[in-house]
């Protein structure tokens, strides 16, 4: 007699065990930056560093 209408989004919801590996990975990138930039002698800003990195990596 009537139909069923859903209005939501059918989506896939994503796995435990990937939002898991996601958060994990996610973690030990800070871990690394926080303990990379605590060690580095010259303290500057990541935005810096990286900028410096990419002047390196392309400059010919």
């Amino acid at each position: 007699m009537f139909e069923m209408v859903h209005t939501y989004l059918k989506v896939r919801p994503v796995s435990r065990v990937l939002m898991i590996g996601l958060l994990l990975i996610l973690a030990f990138a800070v871990t690394t930056g926080f303990v990379w930039v605590a060690t580095d002698q010259v303290v500057a800003p990541p935005g810096l560093r990286i900028l410096d990195w990419f002047w390196r990596a392309f400059q010919f």
